[in-house]
Order: structure tokens, then C-alpha cells, then sequence
């Protein structure tokens, strides 16, 4: 038999268990903590779903902007391979270029006569 005790609507002491609640039924202080503790949690996780649901469309956006770019990104990646490989040849091109201006430098030949006026050999005479 319960001792709960209601002000003005009951008898000073009756039980009431079978009239609207189950057997395990209590007043005690921790029933507002237990529900609000399961509000609370169920609230985070709207919360969460609703923090995920903003991460896959923001992932969406950039997967998208990500597929725009692939087009030109792959076009420069193969024109940067491109001249990575033409980069051995180059340097050995402007080398024989270096080594024959040495060449002619070293053979005294200077094919303006002097006191040419050409932008090159202005000055130089």
C-alpha cells in the first residue's frame, strides 16, 4: 500500500496503483531527470542528424565544384608532364646553344663591322 499523499483530491492516504499506473509507479524526484535525460538525448541527436545532413550537402557542393575543375586540372597536369619531360632535351639544347656562342666568341669573329649601328652593337664600337 502506497503512503503517497495528495492535498484536497483524495483521501489522506490511498493507493492507487491499479487505478491509472502500473505496479512500479513512483512520485520519486528522479522521474523528471530520467525523461528530461531522454528529451535531451533525443534532441542531440536531431541536432547531429541535422549537423551530418549540412556536411554531405557542403560535400556535395565541393565534390561538384571538384568535377568542374577535373577537365582543366587534368589538361594541365598533362601539359606539365609534358614539359617535364621535354626539360632534359632543353637544357641540352640551350647547353650546345651556350657552348657554341662561347665557340664563336672565342674565334674572334664578329660578323657587324665595327661602328655598326644596330640596337645590338650600339655602344660597342
Amino acid at each position: 500500500m502506497s503512503d503517497h499523499y495528495h492535498y484536497g483530491y483524495a483521501d489522506e492516504r490511498h493507493d492507487h496503483r491499479g487505478d491509472y499506473a502500473e505496479a512500479g509507479h513512483d512520485h520519486g524526484y528522479d522521474y523528471a531527470e530520467r525523461h528530461h535525460r531522454h528529451y535531451d538525448d533525443e534532441s542531440r541527436i536531431a541536432g547531429l542528424r541535422e549537423d551530418l545532413g549540412r556536411a554531405e550537402g557542403r560535400i556535395r557542393e565541393l565534390e561538384n565544384a571538384i568535377g568542374t575543375l577535373r577537365g582543366p586540372l587534368d589538361g594541365a597536369l598533362k601539359r606539365i608532364a609534358a614539359l617535364e619531360a621535354d626539360t632534359p632535351q632543353a637544357r641540352q639544347l640551350q647547353l650546345e646553344a651556350d657552348q657554341a656562342a662561347a665557340d664563336l666568341a672565342a674565334s674572334g669573329y664578329d660578323r657587324h663591322p665595327p661602328g655598326c649601328p644596330c640596337p645590338y652593337c650600339h655602344g660597342a664600337a
